[in-house]
């Protein structure tokens, strides 16, 4: 029950008419730049050492189905670096597939594929790829090239989904509801000056963002956002039509436990099932998410059916759910078996010979991916907090990087866990020549990267280097991190119009992050109109308490004199 201190924004729903779910969606209209600015994991998949992974299944499969030219489709691509890299290493090993696959990268964000179509990266192998927005929900499969391999890593846990609690053979439905506190706020810079947006104004502003109409302030809503979960029996819920369905999965699955709750997506099963249909003979689908990967590792908490970073909602997969399916279409699965809540790699196909794939597919998934950087970071985590020479570190760092593979030496978070322990060190040109390494690789993609080289630069006072760093991004960029740093550089060479625009911008993205100095580097480039504004707001947001502790030391004082 919500206590006297907080405010129902929305009573109780199924997750997919949620806020959260619907902020979640609304998100990705930031293109890239969503996944740093709600910190979504995205690196391992993006990186070579998976993509050999991948390498060697398509190998297998073509093999066993004896297909010389191959059309692979990725749906939800996100970066794209996926399909990138596997082309990258079949020209790599001059492979006999080099010039025989034809790579068709599809998202449901148009700004992502603007950004995919243009990104240099891929023009070595421009005539190898095709690029098309593709909605899983509405679009007809007919309207992409006909695929014979089907590829989609973390696209199923961002579908809408339903959580599920199974007792005794009765289904129910876990409903939720949003609530905020009574002393929950945010900084609104929809106009310049900004508002402050509390209680009730602050209810109809989310809701209606989660209408679609605002664009801005995602990551300040991820921070106030509480709910309470409760069950409804599923006959009573707009999954009803669906539980004969359900039923007759738990009935056909043996080993289910008595009790077990899961995430069920109809949107996600009706394209699963299309996708089945729409292979051709001796087709194969590849799906890379987390989840339950057997009848005997589901968990009990609810936490283990969904993965909030930022405002984005990422739901956990029930894969015995997808395999009694697939089986529905004789297809035949092969499946990792890592701890639940890990990600797991499945593949579903209808090879005729399917021997010699099963043993290649074993001998890739036998273990999680990322192990061998996990305890790299860690050794050198503990190398950088003793006192060592600024000169040997390096020396040091790859020595225990020569212990990785060559596709695991390029790992986007372990470079970037290097270069923020080297920048916290205050060893910033060393903390330089990884992000480098990352932009060289990863292109305009690399967004945090970016923006810790110009954090770097800008405490070497290398102002100019960093604002020309970022200049090719800024415009396209809504990464908070990118738009602060640009602000400094920009501020300390005296570009107040670009300080200004990017410092807009900056309020609209950012969380609860507000460099308020910014305000009166501001206030000479604005008119006596604007001027006395933004000075009235600021007067009287030093009276709330909430903000007033975020003001820095000396800034009322500095309010003051103005």
């Amino acid at each position: 029950m919500p206590s006297s201190k907080e405010i129902i924004v929305q009573p109780y729903v199924a997750r997919p008419e949620s806020v959260r779910h619907a902020l979640s969606n609304h998100s990705w209209k930031h293109g890239i730049d969503n996944f740093f600015n709600h910190q979504v994991r995205f690196s391992y998949t993006s990186g070579y050492a998976f993509a050999n992974r991948f390498f060697k299944l398509i190998e297998a499969y073509s093999a066993s189905s004896k297909k010389k030219e191959i059309t692979l489709i990725e749906f939800g691509a996100g970066t794209g670096l996926l399909s990138y890299h596997l082309c990258d290493l079949l020209h790599r090993y001059q492979h006999p597939l080099k010039d025989s696959i034809t790579f068709v990268v599809t998202d449901f964000s148009q700004a992502l594929i603007n950004e995919l179509k243009h990104n240099p990266l891929y023009q070595r192998f421009q005539q190898q790829f095709q690029f098309y927005p593709f909605d899983i929900y509405h679009d007809d499969l007919t309207t992409l090239p006909a695929g014979d391999l089907f590829m989609m890593c973390y696209l199923f846990d961002s579908c809408s989904h339903h959580h599920l609690y199974v007792h005794q053979n009765t289904l129910y439905e876990y409903h939720v509801q949003t609530r905020i506190s009574h002393d929950d706020y945010i900084i609104d810079a929809s106009h310049f000056p900004p508002q402050t947006l509390e209680k009730e104004s602050l209810k109809e502003h989310i809701l209606e963002a989660c209408s679609g109409n605002i664009h801005h302030n995602y990551a300040k809503f991820s921070h106030i956002l509480k709910e309470s979960w409760r069950k409804v029996p599923l006959s009573k819920t707009s999954l009803a039509s669906h539980e004969d369905h359900l039923q007759h999965f738990i009935r056909s699955t043996p080993s289910l436990p008595d009790s077990f709750k899961f995430n069920f997506s109809p949107l996600a099963t009706d394209f699963f099932q299309r996708c089945l249909s729409a292979l051709p003979e001796e087709g194969m689908m590849l799906v890379y998410d987390f989840g339950t990967p057997s009848p005997q590792s589901f968990k009990h908490e609810k936490k283990y059916l969904l993965a909030p970073y930022g405002i984005c909602n990422f739901y956990a997969l029930c894969f015995p759910y997808y395999h009694w399916l697939a089986n529905q279409f004789k297809f035949t699965s092969c499946a990792s078996s890592f701890k639940s809540g890990e990600s797991q790699c499945n593949a579903f196909h209808s090879l005729k010979s399917k021997h010699s794939f099963h043993s290649t597919f074993s001998q890739v998934y036998s273990t999680p991916g990322g192990e061998s950087t996990k305890r790299c970071t860690k050794k050198i985590n503990i190398l950088l907090n003793k006192d060592l020479d600024h000169d040997l570190i390096l020396d040091h760092i790859h020595r225990i990087l020569d212990t990785l593979t060559e596709f695991e030496k390029v790992d986007y978070t372990l470079l970037m866990n290097i270069a923020i322990a080297l920048k916290n060190k205050g060893h910033y040109d060393h903390s330089i020549q990884f992000t480098q390494t990352l932009i060289d690789s990863y292109g305009p993609l690399a967004r945090s990267a970016y923006a810790l080289q110009s954090e770097s630069l800008n405490a070497l006072h290398r102002y100019e280097d960093s604002f020309l760093l970022l200049s090719p991004i800024i415009n396209d960029s809504t990464f908070s991190s990118v738009l602060y740093q640009f602000c400094i550089s920009a501020g300390h060479l005296h570009k107040y119009k670009s300080f200004y625009r990017s410092f807009i911008k900056l309020l609209r993205h950012t969380d609860y992050f507000i460099p308020w100095r910014f305000f009166l580097i501001v206030m000479p480039l604005l008119s006596s109109e604007k001027k006395e504004e933004l000075l009235t707001w600021l007067h009287s947001i030093q009276k709330k308490k909430l903000i007033r502790d975020t003001f820095p030391k000396g800034f009322s004082e500095e309010l003051k004199s103005l």
